[in-house]
């Protein structure tokens, strides 16, 4: 089994930026970074699944899918915090 490469750190317990930065501020650059990564993740889950069904692994490939549908979903989301804090 491969292991799991990740090419970016995952400290997104805070912003790392200054601190004299407000919650908005904040909270628009971790929207950027959070609304990024699933896009990546998004992309992965495809391939993941794409390559599942070719080899008939069905069930899997629908559940990789389905992730994939979901991550979208949550990106949806990511847009309307960004377009909430950019009012």
């Amino acid at each position: 089994m491969n292991n799991h490469h990740h090419p970016h750190d995952h400290g997104h317990s805070g912003c790392e930026h200054s601190q004299s930065m407000g919650t908005v501020d904040k909270l628009i650059i971790l929207a950027d970074h959070w609304l990024s990564h699933n896009i990546e993740h998004a992309k992965t889950y495809e391939t993941w699944a794409m390559q599942a069904e070719k080899e008939g692994l069905v069930a899997v490939s629908s559940v990789l899918s389905e992730i994939m549908e979901q991550t979208k979903h949550l990106n949806s989301l990511f847009e309307k915090v960004k377009k909430e804090l950019q009012r």
